[in-house]
C-alpha cells in the first residue's frame, strides 16, 4: 500500500477537517479550524488517500517552542502510516531549535513515542450533561474571586496567556478568546 499524498490544508477543506475531527469525538467547532489555519497556514497539512482528506496536523510555532495541534486520522484508515506522514510534515514545518509539544491521546501515544516525544504532563477531560451559565463574579475552588474574559483588559489577559503557556500565545489567541468565550471566568490574581 502507498502512503498518503501530504499536501497543505487548505480553507475549503475545512468542512472535511470537521468532519474528522467530529468522527472521532473531539469539539472543535468550524470557526476553530479557521483560527488554526489563520494562525499557521505554513504548518496545516492534510493526508489524502484516493482523493479523500484522511488526516490532518497542524505545526504552530510560538516562539520559544512549537506545537503540534489537530493530529487526526480518520479510523477506517489507521495503520497505513498517515499518523506518521503527517506527524513528520508537522515537524517540519516548525522551528528545529524549540521543543515540540502536543496533546496525546492513548491512541496516538505510541507513534509520539517512536519519535522521542515524552509525558510531560497528564491531562483529563471533563463534562457535564446540563451546563449552567455561571454568574458573572463567582468563586473559583481555591477561593479567590473570578472575572468574564471579557471584562479582562487586554494586557492582563496577554500576562495571562504568556504565564501559563511561557511564550506569547495572546496574540492570535485572545481576540478569539474574548469573541467566543465571553461567559467563561478566570481566576483574577493579586
Amino acid at each position: 500500500m502507498s502512503d498518503p499524498i501530504i499536501r497543505p490544508l487548505a480553507f475549503e477543506n475545512l468542512d472535511e477537517a470537521l468532519r474528522l475531527s467530529t468522527v472521532v469525538g473531539w469539539n472543535q467547532r468550524l470557526d476553530d479550524w479557521h483560527m488554526l489555519l489563520r494562525l499557521a497556514p505554513a504548518g496545516a497539512f492534510a493526508a489524502l488517500l484516493d482523493t479523500r482528506i484522511v488526516g490532518t496536523a497542524i505545526g504552530i510555532d510560538y516562539g520559544g517552542f512549537a506545537w503540534i495541534a489537530m493530529m487526526l486520522v480518520d479510523p477506517a484508515c489507521r495503520g497505513r502510516g498517515v499518523g506518521r506522514c503527517l506527524l513528520e510534515a508537522a515537524i517540519d514545518a516548525v522551528p528545529s531549535n524549540v521543543p515540540i509539544r502536543l496533546d496525546a491521546t492513548p491512541l496516538g501515544r505510541p507513534l509520539y513515542r517512536r519519535y522521542g516525544f515524552e509525558d510531560e504532563a497528564a491531562l483529563s477531560r471533563h463534562v457535564i450533561d446540563a451546563p449552567l451559565k455561571p454568574p458573572a463574579s463567582a468563586r473559583h475552588e481555591s477561593g479567590r474571586a473570578t472575572a468574564r474574559l471579557a471584562d479582562q483588559p487586554p494586557l492582563r489577559l496577554r500576562r495571562s496567556a504568556e504565564a501559563s503557556a511561557e511564550a506569547d500565545r495572546c496574540a492570535p489567541l485572545c481576540p478569539c478568546v474574548v469573541a467566543r468565550h465571553a461567559f467563561r471566568n478566570v481566576v483574577r490574581r493579586r
